[in-house]
């Protein structure tokens, strides 16, 4: 049995050095839970997902051969186009269970929040056994969970849930034709706002979050197929319960989907607070000043576009730090709309990650290297 755990996160890569040198946590996602062994079900294509759900989480022997592609052995992959993941369809996604380990980690690390769904899709129905007697911890142990999802569907016991354990729901929202596995399910973009709108007259704290492009304009924005039109009117859901996450194509061909030219990106830099931008990076380019100058994305670590700045359509979410993300020079964080107090800050106040030796490792000495993680639990509390 393979058991949920509390692990790590984004929290490790949002720490700033305030100007007395004390250090400061800015994200609250500092514990996380997958209900997924392994893949995210959001990879797996609509018209496979019964059988994969029939096969407990792997696709049948016949189909898998069938569907592998002969070039390189891989499974289709219908992941989120814009998706932090870089992994690929393993064609498993098994469900973790509850166990004593899971128990054992509230205990130790005694956690405020929590975040569901760091590496993959904890929504679907195929999980909600597991999603449930995780919420029944956190309601056990004070912790409120924050929620991210693109699949989970109204029910009953999970709302009744969330609301005793003061947790926050959020649905992300975007583009179908960036979402191919999840619409390709039925969770469509639209179908995720009917979802929230049930959860949130239930009085559970729902909000949403729209992934979108912040140097366009919303009309440019709906134009291109977003749901932020819908997301935004006024009669469905006040200000209150809406977010905005700053679109990073991740990818040459994600950004031309939306008309962003990784070129001009390339050779531009963030415009910092001031408002006076250093058109060009360090990588700067004879005769491209044009390009770098017009750029509406700039180049980041990681092989992300970044957003240089808000175009005026967002600059109410921008004043009102409605925002979780970086444009410019600036990083912003909402709290993930848990009420607390929202916070931006410049992004030269991060402290730079160390992402360690990326060359590949024996087993025998990425074995030891998980054993010595396991020993750090307490670590992390």
């Amino acid at each position: 049995m393979v058991e949920v755990r509390l692990r790590p996160g984004k929290a490790d890569y949002m720490t700033r050095k305030l100007p007395d040198g004390s250090l400061e946590i800015v994200c609250l996602c500092k514990h996380n839970a997958d209900m997924s062994k392994r893949g995210c079900i959001s990879q797996v294509p609509g018209q496979y997902i019964q059988a994969v759900v029939n096969g407990k989480g792997y696709y049948p022997p016949e189909l898998r051969s069938g569907l592998k592609d002969e070039r390189n052995g891989k499974l289709p992959d219908e992941k989120c186009r814009y998706c932090d993941s870089r992994r690929h369809n393993y064609g498993a996604v098994t469900i973790a269970e509850i166990g004593k380990n899971t128990r054992k980690d509230f205990e130790i690390l005694k956690p405020e929040f929590v975040r569901i769904s760091k590496n993959n899709e904890a929504g679907h129905p195929y999980y909600r056994k597991t999603l449930l007697e995780f919420l029944e911890l956190c309601k056990e142990f004070g912790t409120q969970a924050i929620f991210p999802t693109k699949m989970l569907e109204y029910n009953e016991k999970v709302a009744t849930l969330l609301k005793e354990t003061n947790s926050t729901l959020l649905y992300s929202l975007g583009w179908d034709r960036l979402e191919p596995g999840v619409c390709s399910q039925g969770f469509t973009n639209t179908w995720r706002t009917e979802e929230a709108e049930e959860y949130l007259r239930e009085g559970v704290n729902t909000s949403l979050t729209i992934v979108c492009d912040v140097t366009s304009s919303i009309g440019e924005n709906v134009s291109q197929g977003n749901i932020i039109g819908k997301a935004l009117n006024p009669i469905l859901f006040s200000p209150l319960n809406r977010r905005i996450i700053p679109f990073r194509p991740n990818s040459r061909k994600v950004a031309q989907e939306l008309g962003i030219d990784w070129d001009e990106a390339k050779y531009a830099a963030p415009i910092p607070e001031d408002g006076h931008p250093n058109l060009l990076s360090e990588e700067y380019v004879q005769g491209l000043e044009e390009q770098a100058n017009s750029a509406r994305y700039f180049l980041a670590r990681g092989g992300k576009l970044i957003a240089r700045y808000f175009h005026p359509d967002f600059h109410g979410f921008r004043d009102s730090i409605k925002v979780c993300g970086r444009v410019g020079d600036l990083e912003y964080c909402d709290k993930c709309n848990t009420g607390l107090e929202p916070i931006v800050f410049p992004a030269s106040e991060l402290i730079k990650v160390e992402y360690g030796d990326k060359k590949r490792v024996s087993r025998k000495k990425y074995q030891e290297k998980k054993r010595k993680q396991r020993g750090q639990l307490e670590l992390f509390s």
